[in-house]
């Protein structure tokens, strides 16, 4: 049994949409301690029924995991219902942070990884900071925050692309609607940075110095920088379907979208967008 199948709070990543949340996952899930799955909420989707449970038995496991296979995009993950069942079942679990845990390890087997982490990438977490900290007092954030103008052409992008995928993201359509959210998000992550369990890091200094960002990020989690990270587009997990807007994660890392703003929106939007979340861009000296 590997370590993540025992009790051990996992790590989130957090992070407005198109903000770096997907390149994110796939280098740290490229380090070879670490597992980052792709993106399923059932972590916090199922806790509400399971977590709170005064006994854990094989009636619980089989519940859990008939639900845990009725949620959104676990499908994506390609893991068999009755061989996790089977593992779950061997290892009797007695909480839920164990019971999700061995869900991870077993992701990580069928994938020929054995990790000392894992961690979970989903934007909505975002809002549910509170009852995260709830359920897992010893997980660690990791935030990540790009410039809101950059976020806010990259939503105008997609909002025109032709996505057929049926997980085809739902996003604010209005400057002023996304410069509202980006900032409640942006401003979420200026006041947690100080706490000891949470990591900011900017997107652009991602892109522009991936070795030192990431060395950072590795030192936030206790793991040893790896050089793994950098070739994450070589170990590309994203689902198909997700690579219809995730299209870059399949290339090496770059600065040519830093600023795109400038081309992609007017300057009527861009002033609109900057009156309403001055304090956010301001915070994080984007203006």
């Amino acid at each position: 049994m590997t370590t993540t199948s025992k009790k051990q709070d996992p790590f989130f990543i957090l992070g407005n949409p198109r903000s770096g949340t997907s390149l994110l996952r796939l280098m740290l899930n490229s380090h070879p301690e670490i597992v980052v799955p792709p993106e399923c909420g059932f972590l916090l989707w199922l806790s509400d029924k399971y977590a709170y449970q005064s006994s854990y038995d094989e009636h619980t496991y089989s519940n859990f995991v008939d639900d845990l296979f009725k949620t959104k995009k676990i499908e994506t993950w390609s893991i068999q219902k009755e061989k996790l069942l089977g593992k779950i079942k061997a290892a009797k679990p007695k909480d839920y942070t164990s019971m999700t845990s061995i869900v991870y390890s077993h992701y990580a087997m069928e994938n020929e990884k054995k990790p000392r982490l894992h961690g979970d990438k989903n934007n909505y977490y975002i809002n549910e900071i509170d009852k995260i900290e709830k359920l897992f007092p010893q997980a660690k954030l990791i935030y990540i925050v790009r410039d809101g103008r950059d976020v806010a052409a990259s939503y105008l992008k997609i909002k025109n692309s032709q996505i057929s995928s049926q997980y085809k993201p739902t996003l604010p359509q209005s400057i002023e609607n996304i410069a509202s959210d980006w900032s409640k998000s942006t401003l979420k992550a200026q006041t947690m940075q100080k706490q000891p369990n949470t990591c900011v890091i900017l997107y652009e200094h991602l892109v522009r110095d991936p070795e030192r960002t990431l060395s950072t990020v590795c030192t936030h989690l206790n793991v040893d920088y790896s050089d793994n990270m950098l070739q994450f587009y070589n170990n590309n997990d994203e689902p198909v379907d997700f690579l219809q807007w995730k299209a870059k994660t399949k290339h090496p890392v770059d600065t040519s979208s830093l600023g795109s703003y400038k081309k992609e929106l007017s300057q009527k939007q861009i002033l609109s967008f900057e009156q309403h979340a001055h304090e956010a861009l301001k915070a994080f000296n984007y203006l």
